[in-house]
């Protein structure tokens, strides 16, 4: 989120007060267990709603996104062909978009 501080032109005033983890599943989880000591958390949506003890407040205007694009594929040398195209049938399918939803992504194609 380096990037999104950069473009509103305050990376190097907050830069010493930032803390930074692994992951964003990891930051959420270490807000929630905080205590206080730690106020705010930048992540992407998935991360936040994926862990109790922190709200979702909502996301950064869109010219401050940081956007990760999910893809699915077969290798052309699969030997389970059948059972991977199920399993992108079931994770693209009607169904799935409710449950993917809840999770915080976006459903849409490019």
């Amino acid at each position: 989120m380096l990037s999104a501080l950069d473009k509103l032109g305050i990376a190097d005033k907050v830069k010493s007060h930032l803390k930074f983890f692994p992951n964003g599943y990891a930051a959420m989880n270490a807000l929630a267990e905080s205590s206080g000591l730690l106020e705010m958390g930048i992540t992407q949506i998935t991360e936040i709603v994926a862990n109790e003890g922190v709200t979702l407040v909502g996301p950064l205007p869109a010219e401050l996104q940081s956007i990760a694009i999910y893809s699915v594929g077969v290798a052309a040398a699969s030997t389970e062909r059948e059972a991977a195209d199920e399993f992108i049938r079931r994770l693209t399918g009607f169904n799935a978009q409710t449950i993917l939803s809840a999770a915080g992504f976006e459903i849409g194609q490019i």
